[in-house]
């Protein structure tokens, strides 16, 4: 059967990615982050068709928040895709707005951190490393404009990473995050869907405006775009500019550490006289290693 145009796009951006992946993905086994929306069931379709090629394990994980609302969170749904793509489904559930409640975090936050929590745990219980994660470059631009005012700093602006290493603290794994979409459109998602009758679930949370992220994609975002409609390409290159200045004024500061510091099995020694000569931009960075 002939790929279609989108989904083509998809397929190339995958693979390419999957190319130059450090560490290899080749051969690997890999928890998909399922909702069941347009991003990650594109996102699992796309990495079922690429599994043969690169020996590639696919596991699909879908989590509910607990917010009891099926417009938000439909399991059923996601079982009928995953069968249809033949693909196994691990299943968990949190209750969002207890953890809210009880640690004083925004229902987001909670939300954010249940799912991740039960992601990580899911990888280690399968003997997976890496946990794909459907963000499209619209959530890019979504994430460097919320760190953005919530006064971030240079790691914020950057905006997330194709790849981030988390350590698993109980098992002492390392899992990588995996973000092979942040090239593609939202739109593009949904078209993919739709070139191959995949029905995924159109998430009515999306338009609630309790969460500060749907805020900024409802109101502050198509605000942005009237000024400039290439909104997405503009937070592109701001995010890969700051990126090179981070990284040089990392490595900088690492090497500064590892040359005006001590380290033993219980603590660090750091010389003050050289630190109070050095930059105040590359001093915050030492401290914070």
């Amino acid at each position: 059967m002939k790929v279609q145009p989108v989904s083509h796009k998809l397929l190339s951006t995958l693979e390419t990615n999957l190319l130059a992946s450090t560490p290899s993905i080749k051969g690997q086994s890999i928890i998909v982050a399922t909702s069941g929306g347009p991003d990650s069931t594109a996102l699992l379709y796309s990495l079922v068709n690429l599994s043969k090629p690169f020996n590639l394990e696919i596991l699909a994980a879908f989590f509910d928040h607990g917010l009891a609302n099926p417009l938000y969170e439909n399991v059923d749904r996601v079982k009928e895709i995953t069968k249809m793509l033949s693909v196994n489904l691990l299943t968990g559930f949190g209750n969002a707005p207890r953890l809210a409640q009880s640690k004083r975090l925004s229902l987001e936050e909670a939300c954010r951190q249940l799912r991740y929590d039960f992601l990580i745990k899911s990888a280690c219980t399968m003997g997976s490393s890496i946990i794909a994660l459907g963000h499209t470059e619209d959530d890019q631009t979504e994430t460097i404009l919320l760190n953005l005012i919530r006064g971030s700093g240079l790691n914020g602006l950057t905006g997330m990473k194709p790849l981030t290493l988390r350590h698993e603290q109980e098992s002492k794994n390392q899992i990588w995050l995996f973000r092979p979409l942040l090239g593609i459109k939202h739109s593009e998602t949904i078209a993919c869907c739709k070139e191959n009758d995949l029905s995924p679930i159109t998430d009515q949370s999306n338009s609630n405006t309790k969460f500060i992220r749907n805020r900024i994609r409802t109101h502050i975002i198509p605000e942005l775009k009237k000024i400039n409609p290439s909104i997405n390409q503009a937070f592109k290159k701001l995010s890969t500019s700051l990126e090179l200045d981070r990284m040089f004024i990392f490595d900088t500061s690492r090497k500064i550490f590892e040359e005006t510091t001590s380290v033993n099995a219980h603590s660090i020694s750091l010389d003050k006289g050289v630190l109070r000569n050095i930059d105040p931009a590359l001093q915050n960075r030492i401290l914070q290693m």
